[in-house]
């Protein structure tokens, strides 16, 4: 998108864009640095990308978070343990209830 004033100002008060997110559906994730999946094994382990398949650790269902102000946030939710990725104060990631 791109916006243009030739002459003054102008004053943008809303606007909205979104495309359709599959709430609901199941993904994986893939590191581009190995091309290995990403494993959610359990709270105490970071996640990491070590797997050469995906199995039910390796895939997370998107589940919608989005609130008054914002639209679009999801969450990711392992199908192994049914924990969420939440990021730890180290910077890894993990997954948690």
């Amino acid at each position: 998108m791109r916006l243009v004033c030739e002459t003054g100002g102008f004053n943008l008060n809303y606007w909205q864009y979104h495309n359709d997110i599959p709430i609901g559906d199941t993904v994986t994730l893939r590191s581009a640095a190995n091309n290995l999946f990403v494993r959610a094994a359990d709270s105490s382990s970071p996640l990491i990308a070590n797997q050469t398949a995906p199995g039910l650790t390796e895939e997370f269902q998107l589940v919608d978070q989005s609130g008054d102000y914002w639209y679009g946030c999801v969450a990711l939710r392992s199908l192994g343990n049914n924990l969420f990725c939440q990021r730890r104060s180290d910077g890894h990631f993990t997954p948690r209830r």
